[in-house]
């Protein structure tokens, strides 16, 4: 579910009506007992997919976790509530940008493909659709800083697994909506 926040259709360096971003994250776990090979991400560690939606302050608005690693962003995206409710949450000309890991939709804003043919038009657009997905990274990047848990979760229980993310997130939030911006905090 996205959670309206204030202000939630913004006007971004030539993209109106963006309410989110998207992106998605490897969470490193221990490999689990049953089907370990289907964690193992392109990196070759076994992780949890974990797909985030946030607005323009890097608080969460959606979030979904416990996908195998070896799981397409793409692929956990079309298996999504958010996907399969998005012609109710995406009314008129509003959407979320994302990076080039997902498809194109009417709702989901995403870069050209750069075969090394773009023109300049489409280099500009590509450029500026990049710089603004920076702030659903640096959250991710936040997230991860603040709770160091989350560089490796060792335990086999892979719904404790997913519990210890989403409520790593919500703190998150927590945090944010206090103005506390400390990155030197761990869990």
């Amino acid at each position: 579910m996205i959670l309206q926040s204030k202000g939630c259709e913004q006007s971004r360096l030539g993209f109106p009506g963006v309410v989110g971003l998207i992106d998605g994250t490897h969470i490193s776990i221990r490999a689990p007992i049953k089907e370990p090979d289907a964690y193992i991400n392109c990196k070759k560690f076994h992780s949890v997919n974990v797909q985030v939606i946030c607005d323009e302050n890097m608080v969460f608005t959606d979030i979904l976790a416990g996908w195998p690693g070896s799981v397409h962003d793409s692929r956990v995206l079309c298996n999504s509530a958010v996907y399969k409710t998005a012609a109710n949450k995406f009314r008129g000309n509003t959407h979320l940008l994302g990076d080039g890991g997902y498809p194109l939709q009417t709702w989901l804003m995403t870069p050209y493909r750069d075969n090394g043919h773009l023109i300049a038009d489409e280099t500009f657009f590509y450029y500026v659709l990049s710089s603004n997905r920076q702030t659903v990274e640096r959250a991710i990047r936040l997230l991860q800083g603040r709770w160091r848990k989350l560089q490796h979760i060792d335990y086999l229980n892979l719904k404790l697994i997913v519990l210890i993310i989403i409520a790593a997130c919500v703190l998150h939030n927590v945090c944010l909506l206090h103005d506390d911006f400390d990155e030197g905090l761990h869990a």
